[in-house]
């Protein structure tokens, strides 16, 4: 995850947003793929096995949504404003070689689309019971 804020933020520093802004909107950008990456898994949590969590987001979606896309940024919050400097991430992913650093920007763009796709197909298996959309 902290791979892929840098990448946010580096990205956002080429758009030519100032430091601040970047690391913002990469704060935000990072915190929502967190949270449908947290919905994704609850989903397929559910399909596998029924359980309160599960069974609360199947019963009120709008509800749980709204609370994982709320928690999401505050926890993360604690990581990226309070406890992480961008400067260690940067040390970390230059210290990696070039083939490994690769490894992690495939990964990074693979995530990229993976996510929302997983999510809305999960979510729609789980929660509606059918992968059609009409």
């Amino acid at each position: 995850m902290d791979y892929f804020f840098y990448k946010t933020y580096l990205f956002l520093i080429k758009l030519k947003k100032n430091d601040g802004d970047a690391k913002w909107s990469a704060f935000l950008f990072t915190g929502v793929y967190f949270a449908i990456s947290i919905l994704s898994l609850n989903c397929f949590i559910g399909i596998l096995y029924e359980n309160p969590l599960s069974m609360l987001m199947k019963s009120k979606p709008l509800f749980f949504w709204m609370l994982i896309f709320i928690l999401s940024p505050v926890l993360l919050s604690l990581r990226y404003y309070w406890h992480l400097e961008i400067a260690s991430i940067k040390v970390s992913y230059n210290a990696m070689g070039v083939s490994k650093r690769r490894i992690v920007n495939a990964f990074i763009y693979v995530a990229l689309v993976a996510i929302p796709l997983l999510t809305f197909i999960l979510f729609r298996l789980y929660v509606v019971g059918q992968f059609k959309w009409w």
